[in-house]
C-alpha cells in the first residue's frame, strides 16, 4: 500500500519535520531543517535535524542524520524535509551531497519544505539532480510565514518568502 500524497497527509509529516528541525543546536545556526522517512506503508523509519559529526565541529545534514536512522529501511520510500537536500560538496567536506547520498539510498520520493536559495545552491540544483536520478520531487506549499522565519535566518527570509510562496 502507497501513502496518500494529499493536502492533510502531507501537512502531517512535515509539520513532524519541523518539530525536529527545531532540536537542532544554537551553536550549528540557521537554517534550521528536520527531516524524515516514511515507508510506502506511511510509518516513520528514521528521523534528523542538522547536528555535529561527533568528536567534530563539522556539521551532518538533517537528510543524512534521517537516512542513517532509517537504515536499510530506505528502498522505494519517501524522504520530507523542511529544506532542498543540497548538492555542493565543499572543500572540506568529508561526506558527499545528501541529493546522491538520496540517489544511493533508493528513496523514491523527496518531498520538499523551501528550496534553498542560499547562493551556495545554483537555482534548485538539488531538485534538478533528484529528478534528473530518477527521483521523483514535489513541494510542500504548507509553510506559514512564521515557521520560515523561524527555520530560517533573517538574512535570507525576504526570499525564501518571495520565493517559497509563489
Amino acid at each position: 500500500m502507497v501513502i496518500n500524497l494529499d493536502k492533510a497527509t502531507l501537512g502531517w509529516y512535515m509539520y513532524q519535520c519541523i518539530e525536529i528541525a527545531r532540536k537542532t543546536p544554537y551553536q550549528i545556526g540557521r537554517p534550521y531543517v528536520g527531516a524524515i522517512v516514511v515507508s510506502q506503508e506511511g510509518e516513520i523509519s528514521g528521523k534528523g535535524y542538522k547536528k555535529f559529526i561527533p568528536h567534530t565541529k563539522r556539521i551532518m545534514h538533517a537528510e543524512r542524520v534521517a537516512l542513517d536512522n532509517a537504515g536499510y529501511k530506505t528502498k522505494q520510500s519517501y524522504l520530507f524535509t523542511t529544506l532542498e537536500p543540497c548538492i555542493c560538496v565543499k572543500k572540506n567536506q568529508v561526506l558527499k551531497s545528501c541529493s546522491e547520498l538520496i540517489v544511493e539510498r533508493g528513496i523514491d520520493t523527496v518531498i520538499i519544505g523551501m528550496q534553498d536559495l542560499s547562493s551556495a545552491v545554483h537555482s534548485e540544483a538539488g531538485i534538478k539532480f533528484l529528478k534528473n536520478h530518477g527521483i521523483n520531487v514535489k513541494r510542500y506549499h504548507g509553510l506559514n510565514n512564521m515557521v520560515i522565519d523561524e527555520l530560517i535566518s533573517q538574512k535570507w527570509q525576504n526570499s525564501f518568502l518571495n520565493y517559497n510562496q509563489r
